[in-house]
């Protein structure tokens, strides 16, 4: 008859980590540094889906998506990105404001930027001047 014999208890995870420190760093570090770009990547989703939001931003692509030379130029479905550069100032008491912006705008074939002028006046925007140049070189004014 044969007595089964007790095998050693197996080591768990974090006795394991003790024993291997040095093996632990880069894996803590590659934790961390995941977690930081994750929140950094929220961060960018969330202001980009915000500032689509804006009525200003959704009226200006509008226009361009109606223009056909744009629509010739970079094809459709004409998508926009971040706001780059200018910014956008309202007044919420008195319902007025004003924005000068540039948003980068591609399409299947092509890509380019918006500049775009514009005005709120009691609540409701307005596009003054709305210009696309296109990476190619070419300059379409939509409106002015």
């Amino acid at each position: 008859m044969t007595v089964p014999t007790n095998s050693p208890p197996s080591e768990d995870f974090f006795d394991w980590a003790w024993k291997h420190k040095l093996m632990m760093v880069p894996i803590v570090l590659a934790l961390m540094l995941s977690i930081c770009a994750g929140f950094v990547g929220l961060i960018y989703v969330s202001a980009l889906n915000g500032v689509r939001a804006h009525p200003f931003y959704q009226q200006a692509l509008t226009l361009a998506g109606e223009n056909a030379q744009i629509r010739q130029a970079i094809g459709q479905p004409v998508t926009g990105g971040f706001i780059t550069k200018g910014n956008i100032q309202v007044d919420e008491e008195n319902e007025n404001g004003s924005a000068d912006v540039e948003i980068p705008v591609s399409g299947p074939t092509g890509d380019g930027r918006l500049l775009v002028r514009g005005r709120m006046i009691e609540g409701t925007w307005q596009i003054d001047h709305l210009t696309a140049s296109l990476s190619n070189g070419q300059v379409i004014i939509v409106k002015e």
